[in-house]
Formats: structure tokens, sequence, C-alpha cells
């Protein structure tokens, strides 16, 4: 029976998990410096130039299991673009990309 609930409670909780939620969560850090992207997410896993812009890369992943027998690799890598100390832009690929909106 716990198991039960705990299954239905990740169904649930990964139900509201959603790549629009996850582009949102990201376009918010369009026009804020660098430093503060930084200061929130962390160091990125790598950094690279290409001029004009800087190439800051996190990377997530995690081992989801739903029973001793089944699990799966979920990942997200996320790119993030800066120009002149501001981020542009940014793109991600992954099979979990993914955020909760906890504003409803």
């Amino acid at each position: 029976m716990k198991k039960i609930i705990l299954i239905l409670g990740l169904m649930a909780l990964s139900g509201c998990c959603t790549e629009e939620n996850y582009m949102r969560q990201l376009s918010s850090f369009i026009g804020q410096s660098e430093v503060n992207l930084v200061a929130t997410l962390g160091h990125p896993r790598s950094m690279y130039l290409a001029e004009p812009y800087k190439s800051l890369e996190y990377f997530d992943q995690e081992k989801f299991c739903l029973s001793e027998n089944k699990c799966e690799l979920r990942w997200c890598q996320t790119q993030f673009f800066v120009k002149d100390g501001v981020v542009t832009n940014f793109n991600f690929k992954g099979n979990h990309c993914c955020a909760v909106d906890w504003n409803y």
C-alpha cells in the first residue's frame, strides 16, 4: 500500500513538471547578468568563448526507479549564451528538461 501511495504521489508530481514550465523558468534569465545566472544556478559544467558570445553549459542527470528492475536515466543539458555580461539566449536538450510551476 505504501508503494502505491508513493508511486501515485510521484506520478502527480511528475505530471506538473513540464517543458513549458522549464522554458518559462529559463526565459526569466534573459536580460539578466551572467553574475546573477551563476549566483542562482551555480557554476556551469563547462564554459567556452564563441565570439561574440560566451556559452555556459549546465548538465543534470538522475537515475529514476519505479521498482528494482524498472529504472531510467533522466537528463537535461542546458546552454546559456551571454554577450557583454548579459544572458541573451538559451537552448536545452534531454529526456527530462522540465520544471514545476508552483504558481498555480
